[in-house]
């Protein structure tokens, strides 16, 4: 899945994403609920944030350096 092809392809990506049950899903901090946020600081098209929600959603999925499952 690619959410940055383009900025109508990110829409509707993005909006499928919100179909996804984050709130019933675990990542390595807890609840998954953040990520659909994260998600789109991504496709937002501002840098700074699209490089911090990168940070944010490693550190959820791939905390100390190895794979949360």
């Amino acid at each position: 899945m690619s959410i940055l092809v383009g900025h109508d392809r990110s829409a509707t990506t993005l909006g499928d994403v919100a179909q996804v049950p984050w709130r019933e899903i675990k990542d390595a901090t807890g609840s998954a609920a953040a990520i659909p946020f994260l998600l789109a600081a991504v496709a937002s098209g501002d840098a700074g944030a699209a490089r911090t929600a990168l940070e944010r959603l490693r550190n959820r999925i791939c905390r100390y350096g190895f794979l949360v499952d």
